[in-house]
């Protein structure tokens, strides 16, 4: 019984420190980071979706689809609501686009989150905030 409840209070312990680092990251203020965002997404486009990095072979392939939306979401976070944000990663989408179109597009237009996609690279979306300021 000793062990068990010693594994529930670090699983719940972990779980209280993913939110919290997680909440906070969504207070960041969106200024900065939406200027190194900015920067990305232009040459994410000029790249494309799954450009080669050295040699024009799949081992070298890069996945800048989920770059760019990993990096919607980021410029979706909305710092008044933080918690919101963090619960309901949000990113625009528009179908005709390609992923780093859409990230150009949310960028010029500030238009507000149409589609709400939280999968399993969601966390490290908080983790990668702090790294564009």
């Amino acid at each position: 019984m000793k062990t068990f409840l010693r594994f529930a209070i670090v699983l719940f312990s972990l779980i209280a420190i993913y939110v919290l680092v997680s909440v906070l990251s969504c207070i960041i203020p969106n200024h900065k980071i939406n200027e190194n965002i900015e920067r990305s997404a232009k040459r994410l486009k000029n790249q494309g979706d799954y450009p080669f990095a050295i040699i024009p072979k799949k081992a070298y392939q890069m996945d800048n689809f989920t770059d760019a939306l990993i990096l919607n979401q980021i410029h979706c976070i909305d710092n008044q609501h933080p918690y919101k944000s963090f619960v309901l990663p949000g990113h625009l989408v528009k179908w005709e686009l390609s992923k780093s179109e859409c990230l150009i597009y949310r960028i010029e237009s500030l238009k507000e989150p149409n589609s709400f996609y939280p999968r399993y690279w969601h966390g490290s979306t908080f983790l990668f905030r702090p790294l564009f300021l």
